[in-house]
């Protein structure tokens, strides 16, 4: 069977699909559809598997999750996935194949709404994130900086439910008596319960050229 953690999302937002395979006899050459969709990326998600009992009979789960980012609003059709393997005979003798019956099964397709941007969504980027943070950290107290001396300011952004490259860079403007250079920005993925969670690392390095007080912009 297959299912959606929701029932709609906003165009670049973050759906989970969850297919999920119930056995109760043994399984040789299992294979499952390739995930393709247009008009939206696929992310494969960790794989899972447990046991659990039915009527005091054994059977085996299997999961397989995806994180789906739609690209355009409208409404997102996931096909029916099928899954196919060959039933586990008992051999009869070593030069018996063991081969059993084929098994094929198929989930219903799937629909969701695809959500445009809201007309009042504020200039800039556009940021469908479940949860966002900001943080920042010094390599050196900017308070106690000298003349010709350096501190590197690390801007880090995580966003849940959107991926590191949608995350905009952290912008340096100019400031009078300061020079500034910016390294290269890291851009992560991690998955959790929930889905991605997308990083993005963006530093730079601080010099005064000249004594002063200075207010940087937030």
């Amino acid at each position: 069977d297959a299912e959606l953690d929701r029932s709609s999302v906003y165009v670049q937002g973050q759906v989970i699909l969850t297919l999920r395979l119930q056995q109760a006899v043994n399984l040789d050459d299992r294979n499952i559809t390739q995930l393709q969709l247009d008009n939206a990326f696929v992310r494969p998600l960790e794989q899972n598997s447990y046991q659990r009992m039915v009527n005091g009979r054994p059977w085996l789960v299997h999961e397989l999750r995806y994180a789906i980012f739609p690209e355009q609003s409208g409404t997102l059709e996931i096909p029916a996935q099928t899954f196919t393997a060959r039933e586990r005979a008992p051999r009869r003798s070593l030069f018996d194949s063991g081969g059993g019956r084929q098994v094929r099964r198929s989930t219903d397709a799937l629909r969701i709404e695809v959500l445009p941007r809201p007309d009042n969504y504020p200039q800039g980027e556009w940021l469908p994130a479940a949860a966002l943070t900001l943080e920042e950290s010094w390599s050196t107290a900017p308070e106690q900086l000298k003349v010709g001396e350096s501190a590197t300011r690390t801007i880090t952004i995580r966003g849940e439910g959107v991926q590191g490259a949608q995350l905009p860079p952290v912008m340096f403007p100019p400031v009078d008596g300061l020079k500034f250079y910016p390294d290269q920005p890291t851009i992560s993925d991690a998955e959790t319960a929930d889905g991605l969670v997308g990083t993005r690392v963006d530093s730079v390095a601080i010099v005064p050229t000249r004594g002063g007080r200075w207010q940087l912009p937030e």
